[in-house]
């Protein structure tokens, strides 16, 4: 039982990633399409940990589907993630039967459905949100998407006796509080910019504040799984 609310804790989770690459408004014969944007950050998001990324979007599986524009190796966990990069609108019914779909197609255990930018997610899904095991994002928040989903797969397949819940549960609930804080920052910014641009500076550090916090509290999260005797089933 404690295990599902802290599930259903993750799932509110949504986070902003700097260093995003820049928007690009182009068509396919007219330099990188959104596909392309998608796979060069991953392959940034990939490097340090020594990841892999494969472009499997024009790919034939066994049952012929091409669903699943890349594939995404854990080095230190044995296992993939499917992700798919979409610059039209995404409905959240739609968005999870695909993914479902791509997911048997790539045997992978995670998927992540990437949007382009905000407006073209359903309302109820907001800009950031989980689903069993499949998160969907926007493009700049894909660094943390990743990140969360190695997360979920270490720690569901850790054994439970050896982590320490109580501690997760703490830290999960002070990330819970920096993204509540960080949607109100986000917000003002927004508004500050379509104004008079007055206080973007200070609300801009403040926004560095909490996505260092945030950041910070995910490594935590991370160790806690793997220290106090955690193991890989």
């Amino acid at each position: 039982a404690r295990l599902t609310a802290l599930d259903s804790k993750i799932c509110e989770i949504i986070s902003k990633e700097e260093g995003v690459l820049e928007t690009m408004e182009l068509t396919t014969g007219k330099g990188f399409v959104f596909e392309d944007e998608v796979f060069l950050k991953l392959e940034v998001i990939a490097q340090p940990f020594s990841d892999s990324v494969e472009h499997t979007g024009d790919t034939k599986e066994i049952t012929g589907s091409k669903k699943g524009d890349f594939v995404y190796v854990i080095s230190d966990l044995n296992t993939k993630i499917v992700i798919e990069a979409k610059d039209t609108e995404v409905k959240l019914k739609a968005a999870l039967d695909y993914m479902k779909e791509a997911l048997a197609s790539r045997g992978c255990d995670f998927g992540i459905l990437v949007a382009k930018s905000p407006d073209k997610l359903q309302s109820q899904i907001g800009r950031w949100n989980l689903y069993d095991n499949v998160i969907i994002c926007t493009f700049e928040d894909l660094d943390i998407s990743i990140r969360f989903a190695k997360f979920l797969i270490k720690f569901r397949n850790v054994k439970k006796e050896g982590v320490n819940i109580g501690e997760i549960q703490t830290k999960i609930t002070r990330l819970e509080d920096e993204i509540k804080r960080f949607q109100v920052v986000r917000t003002n910014l927004t508004n500050i910019k379509e104004a008079v641009n007055k206080g973007t500076t200070t609300i801009g550090s403040e926004i560095d504040s909490i996505q260092d916090s945030i950041k910070q509290i995910l490594r935590d999260l991370e160790s806690e799984i793997v220290k106090d005797g955690g193991k890989q089933e």
